[in-house]
């Protein structure tokens, strides 16, 4: 999908069945990682009160890639466990979604109410993630520096936005 100036704007609502990690430290404090380039990702709060269903209810506009060979981008959500409390592995699950089905289901400039399966490292089914992407084109003046919240610190999951933020 060549992006000629097109940005994709993700909410990521909720999740739910996911299961605590951290069961013997307290309940999860999850936050949600989003990107499309990898150099660029950003993050929604952390839910300290969601555990085994956090809610974020938080959009970012992501300027989309130049085209590519393969011409079909990807929203990647990981969700992350803020807490580093030892034998605790802070990825919880990931899921993605080619911006190529999100257009021929429902076009541009339509907001596509999606439910991702979230899969652990291991390929094993671990909740859902509740989210609303819309294509649409960007004014000109869209720039990657419109990547909002906090992104990753030293190491990818080394580090956690600010809780409350």
């Amino acid at each position: 999908m060549s992006s000629g100036g097109r940005e994709v704007e993700v909410t990521i609502s909720s999740a739910k069945d996911i299961k605590n990690v951290n069961w013997r430290n307290g309940p999860n404090k999850l936050y949600a990682v989003v990107w499309v380039d990898p150099k660029y990702k950003s993050s929604t709060r952390v839910d300290e009160d969601g555990d085994t269903c956090p809610t974020w209810n938080e959009t970012f506009v992501i300027p989309l890639p130049p085209a590519n060979d393969e011409d079909d981008d990807k929203v990647y959500i990981n969700i992350v466990h803020a807490g580093g409390e030892k034998n605790t592995k802070p990825l919880i699950g990931s899921a993605h979604l080619s911006l190529r089905d999100v257009i021929d289901d429902v076009g541009f400039d339509i907001p596509a109410v999606k439910t991702l399966k979230l899969k652990r490292p291991s390929g094993r089914p671990h909740g859902k993630l509740d989210v609303t992407v819309t294509v649409r084109e960007s004014p000109e003046s869209c720039a990657l520096a419109t990547y909002g919240n906090a992104a990753y610190g030293k190491s990818e999951y080394g580090y956690a936005p600010e809780k409350g933020s």
